[in-house]
Parts: C-alpha cells; structure tokens; sequence
C-alpha cells in the first residue's frame, strides 16, 4: 500500500513538471486567455438579444465553440506544438463536434430527470445527482479532447477510465485544488460539484480562478492601483492553464499506464 502511494506521488510530480513544462515553451500564451474571458462575457451579457429556446441554442453553441477553442489551445500547448491562430480554428472545429455531441446528451439527460424529482426534494437528488456526474464524468473535457470521441461513447470512455483510475484521478484533481480552496474556502468545491455541465463548470472555474487570485492582490490595491488587478488576472490565467495541462498530463499518463505498472516501476527505480 505504501509504495501505491509513493508511485502516486512520483506520478504527480511528473505530471506537474510536464504542465510548468509545456508553460515555459509557450510562456505568454496563457494571456490569450483574456480573449475567453472577453466571449465568455460577451455571450453571458447578449441573453436578452437572444431570447426564447432558439435563442439558447445559439447561445449554447457559441458557448460549446468558446469551450472546444479553450481545449484545442489547451490540447496544442500541452503537444508543445508551435502553432497559429488556423490550427487553433482547425483543432477546436475538430473538437466542436464531440464537445456538442457529449454535452447535448448531458443537457437531454438533466432535462428529462427534472420533472421526476419535482414530486420529491428536489435540491436533494439533484445535488446527489451532481454530485455523482461530477464524479463519475469528471474525464470528459479530456475524454473529448485528447481522444476526439463524443456522445455516448465519450460517457463510456469516462466510465471505463474511472473505474480503472478513480482514486489517483480524484486525488490528483483534488491536489490542483488545494490553493484555491485554501483561499477561497469548502464553498468552491461545492460549486463547483453544482456545476454538473461541463460549460458552467469552466467558466465558473476561469473566474474563481481570477477572483481568488485578485484577492491576495486587495492589500495592494491601495498604493498600486488597478494595475495590480490585471496581474492578479493574469496570475489566475496561468494558473488555471497549469490546472487543465495538469489534467491533460495525468490523463495521458493513466490512459497508458496502470496501478501494478506505475508500483513495479517504482520497485525497480
């Protein structure tokens, strides 16, 4: 059991070093991430402009393109590919589909649950319900993204990956957490298990990502002015970059690898 823990621990020590890695090949790239931040506002703010059903489709799906783009810059920063602005647009198209496959049968599946528990304690159930897809989908933006797969059998493959690589996924996602949830409290960590759809669930993150970070910044507001908010920002960009390429290192690494191989790997180190 020990040596399960230890060769855990050198695994996320050899995750981390690929995430700060693939940062300091592509160090001013997180900064684009100011863009996201500008759509995710954009489209947050046009809901009046867009209202009615076939106004929330639109919205949604410009929503699910802003998600496939932030994964495909993700997914290129962490290949350590240098790439522009058309392979960003080739690889976040290739994305889309998947993306708006998983998450459709995601919004169809929360849809049709709803009514059913309007007869019971519906804050209850639906907090247990989220609480589980939180956990038991929590691969999906990798599941999509590194492996191109959507829909039914992107639910699948989360599944098959969970069961396989529960306890060190968890742990390590837990791990990536612990400096916001220092600063920021338990609070996070339940809205974020709230936010069962994955689009909520980034966005939600990007900015407690920002606000966390600007607040070690508020005793500096004073001498330094709003200055100091953008580096704040900026703070929270890299570090919720260092958060995804984290997720996107362990995941490969557990998809190619398992317990009894990561243990007897360590024996023989």
């Amino acid at each position: 059991m020990l040596n399960v823990v230890k060769a855990t621990a050198r695994l996320y020590y050899k995750v981390a070093r690929q995430a700060f890695n693939a940062l300091k090949k592509h160090p001013f790239k997180p900064l684009f991430g100011f863009l996201f931040i500008l759509a995710i506002r954009v489209l947050e703010s046009s809901g009046s402009f867009f209202p009615g059903f076939v106004g929330g489709m639109i919205i949604g799906l410009a929503m699910t393109l802003v998600l496939a783009s932030f994964l495909a810059f993700i997914s290129l920063i962490f290949d350590s590919k240098r790439f522009n602005r058309e392979e960003v647009q080739a690889t976040a198209l290739a994305m889309f589909g998947p993306l708006i496959n998983t998450l459709f049968l995601l919004f169809i599946g929360l849809f049709l649950l709803k009514p059913i528990l309007m007869a019971v304690d519906t804050r209850l159930w639906l907090g247990i319900i989220y609480i589980v897809l939180f956990v038991l989908f929590n691969p999906l933006p990798e599941v999509a993204s590194r492996r191109g797969v959507g829909g039914m059998q992107a639910f699948g493959d989360s599944l098959e990956f969970m069961k396989e690589n529960g306890p060190e996924w968890l742990a390590g996602i837990l791990i990536l957490f612990l400096p916001l949830i220092a600063i920021a409290g338990p609070t996070l960590l339940i809205l974020l298990i709230s936010s069962a759809d994955p689009l909520q669930g980034l966005f939600l993150l990007i900015g407690l990502s920002i606000q966390v970070f600007a607040s070690l910044f508020d005793f500096l507001d004073g001498q330094f002015g709003s200055g100091v908010r953008l580096i704040a920002m900026a703070f929270g960009l890299y570090y919720l970059f260092f958060i995804f390429l984290s997720r996107a290192a362990l995941f490969e690494e557990l998809s190619h690898s398992t317990r009894r191989k990561r243990v007897r790997e360590y024996d023989l180190s």
